[in-house]
Order: structure tokens, then sequence, then C-alpha cells
């Protein structure tokens, strides 16, 4: 609908009376949510069961265009994607060269509808941490492109950066150990001891913090190791470090006399 001008309004008779109409253009326009399940361990395959799901809404008041709508969706490092295991009919994905999907030529959503999409990745195995990346959504007529992130929290294995550090006190003293550093998630703690040089070893009842102290140890117990085991929410088995060996020596004897000198036939000094 044009509105006339004046000088159309007088040559052809056109009247007008009130206010000119407002003319109010409407467009489709995109939401779009994307969501996470499976557990996403360090290593995961494609049977682990780790997906995206991607959801499209035309939250506008009227129905696309039928011009191609893109879905795209770039994998953050240490994800990778490997099928689209739901695709709605009129629509195409791809996994290379361009991870996306794009709707095919005449489809259109109407208000309210949805596409949905899921998508089935795999975990590189020294991936761990947050792991964020962002889906968009454009075309279809809608002025401008929508997007929206996901986060996922990749869960690595336990690995120690170190061995535990040997220790070294003197009879009657005490000896500390301490856990070493560690990648992948927080563990729960075991102390372990062996006293045949490794061969064997025993669990340290409540032992389970990221330090041991051994107290008041015997000469006897030299040369005995310790190591801390651990298991974190993506270890099923538990993960031991490098052990530490404890080395006690023997307190110095100190020996006095209540005399340095004693002549012959006197008492004999008591000695301490």
């Amino acid at each position: 609908f044009t509105i006339p001008t004046e000088c159309e309004k007088q040559s052809s008779g056109f009247t007008v009376s009130g206010a000119e109409p407002t003319i109010t253009v409407v467009y489709p326009a995109f939401g779009i949510t994307k969501t996470h399940s499976g557990q996403f361990h360090a290593g995961d395959d494609s049977s682990a069961g780790d997906n995206y799901t991607i959801t499209v809404t035309n939250t506008g008041a009227v129905a696309t265009n039928g011009t191609t709508i893109t879905v795209s969706d770039p994998m953050p490092s240490g994800i990778t994607a490997n099928s689209w295991t739901t695709v709605p009919s009129g629509w195409t994905c791809s996994i290379s060269p361009s991870l996306q999907c794009t709707s095919n030529s005449g489809t259109v959503l109407n208000p309210s509808a949805q596409a949905q999409f899921v998508l089935n990745v795999s975990v590189g195995s020294s991936t761990s941490g947050d792991k964020t990346n962002t889906v968009q959504v454009s075309g279809g007529g809608v002025l401008t492109p929508v997007s929206t992130s996901d986060t996922v929290n990749v869960c690595g294995p336990l690995v120690w950066s170190g061995a535990v550090g040997p220790q070294t006190t003197t009879y009657g003293g005490s000896a500390t150990f301490t856990a070493p550093g560690f990648t992948g998630g927080t563990p729960t703690y075991q102390w372990q001891v062996s006293t045949d040089s490794g061969a064997h070893w025993a669990d340290i009842g409540s032992a389970t913090s990221s330090t041991y102290t051994v107290t008041l140890p015997t000469v006897a117990m030299s040369g005995y190791e310790y190591r801390v085991g651990g298991v974190n929410s993506c270890t099923v088995t538990t993960v031991y470090s490098t052990p530490g060996t404890l080395t006690v020596n023997p307190a110095p004897l100190n020996i006095t006399a209540s005399s340095a000198t004693v002549n012959y036939g006197d008492n004999v000094p008591t000695i301490n």
C-alpha cells in the first residue's frame, strides 16, 4: 500500500479523512537453544552417548520466507563432531567442510514452529575442563542472526604431576608426606605404606587427606615407602603416585659425668 502525495490526492480526487494510516512490517524471528547430554569424559568415542541438542524456534508472528536458514555450530577444541543423529524433514546437515545444517529450498518455519537437531560427538583423550561453543542461526527472512552458547565440563583422568617427596627425620621426631600436584578432577585421597620396598602395599586407616604425617617413627621404620592413591569422578580405578621413602636417623647419644676427673680410690662419678 502506497500513501498518495498531496498532488496525487488533488488530481485524482483522493480524499483522506483523519490521520494517514501507519504501515507495520512484520518479520519472522529466531530463538535458539543448545544443551548437552552424556558424561563427556576424556577419551569418549561415538558410543559414549555424548550429544548436543540444538533447537531453533520461530518466535515471530509470521513464517520464514522460504529462503535458506543456516545453523552453524563450530566445535571447541578437544571436541569432534561424529554425526548428526537427528535431522528434521526439509533440512540437510553436514560435518565437513562446515559443521552446519541448512533448510532446503522452500522450507519454512511457521510461527512457534521448531526444528531440532542432535549431534553426536567424541572427546579427545587429553581434553579436560570447561568447553564452550556457540551456535548461530540466520537467514529465512530474519533480519538479525541469533546465537547461544553451551558449556560442558569435560572430566579428565587423574594424573599425578610428580612423586611423593622423600622425608627424613630423627628418632623422636615426625615426618610429613605431601601428595603431588595433579591434573583432572579433584581426587579423594588414600595413603598407603610398604614395608618391603614396594613389593606389597597396605592402606593406612584415616589417611585420606592431601598430607600424611608419620608420628614418632622408630629407626626400624627407616626405608618404609609411602604413596598416595586417588580417584576422581572420571577415574574408576585408583591411580597411585610414585612413592617417597622415609628415613629415620638414630638420635645422638649424649653422655655427661658429674666430674671430669677422679682420684684413685674416690667414688666413681655419676654418668648420665
